[in-house]
């Protein structure tokens, strides 16, 4: 007798990942609260965070081996907290200003800095 094989239940069935199609990132299934724009140089950074002062505390320590930077950019350049806001609206913004992206969620900053009343 030939047994069929089934399928096994799980408690935790798999649920179905999207990714920003602009960055790469998984989406969280519950996106973070709180979206920041930072520029440095002649680009801006679109990411979310719940702490800002600790995400730009790393974000300036941090070394740039580790970050997705556009190329030619300066790590010791300044960065400037352009906005901060409590939506989520961070894989939005990026599919907004797909056009301008330059490498993982960084975008040429002058097109996002003329939008940034869309974060209010």
């Amino acid at each position: 007798m030939n047994s069929v094989p089934t399928a096994t239940p799980t408690s935790h069935p798999a649920r179905a990942q999207t990714r920003c199609r602009i960055c790469g990132q998984i989406r969280p299934s519950t996106p973070r609260p709180g979206t920041y724009v930072v520029q440095r140089q002649s680009w801006v950074k679109i990411g979310g965070t719940q702490h800002i002062s600790a995400r730009l505390r790393a974000l300036r320590s941090a070394s740039s081996a580790r970050l997705i930077e556009p190329e030619g950019m300066d790590h010791g350049a300044p960065l400037v907290l352009l906005t901060y806001t409590m939506q989520r609206y961070e894989h939005d913004a990026h599919e907004r200003y797909a056009a301008f992206h330059a490498a993982g969620e960084w975008f040429a900053a002058a097109p996002v800095v003329a939008g940034l009343s869309w974060f209010a």
